[in-house]
């Protein structure tokens, strides 16, 4: 995984570790694509744990894996219907613009809600 990606998943670990929901088909969509082995999933899902340890082992354990993990992470969130974690942690987009009619549309994230702003070109 690449350094910024694992830096990421650090930084946010705690907050992950809250926010993700494990009950649907996360890890099962990991594991169908490649990311995790069986082994992997077994240890990740040690019936000791509680789910924030259990999140961060599945952290932990992605760091260590090549570069698409990170991707496909964020991919199999969306597809579990997590895109909210996506978008609040991992891949964050801060603001975009759009042009139309002559109008710039700035949109920017504050306290998790959209503001958008016009502005003359």
């Amino acid at each position: 995984m690449k350094e910024k990606h694992k830096d990421i998943l650090t930084k946010k670990g705690p907050d992950l570790a809250t926010d993700i929901n494990l009950d649907g088909l996360l890890l099962p969509r990991l594991k169908a694509k490649g990311v995790l082995t069986d082994e992997m999933e077994e240890s990740i899902m040690k019936p000791v744990r509680a789910k924030h340890q259990t999140i961060m082992k599945l952290l932990e354990t992605l760091k260590g894996r090549d570069d698409k993990a990170f991707d496909l992470l964020c991919e199999s969130l969306e597809e579990d219907g997590q895109k909210n974690i996506v978008g609040t942690y991992l891949k964050p987009t801060g603001f975009s613009m759009s042009q139309s009619k002559g109008k710039r549309t700035r949109k920017r994230r504050h306290c998790g809600i959209w503001i958008k702003s016009r502005e003359n070109v």
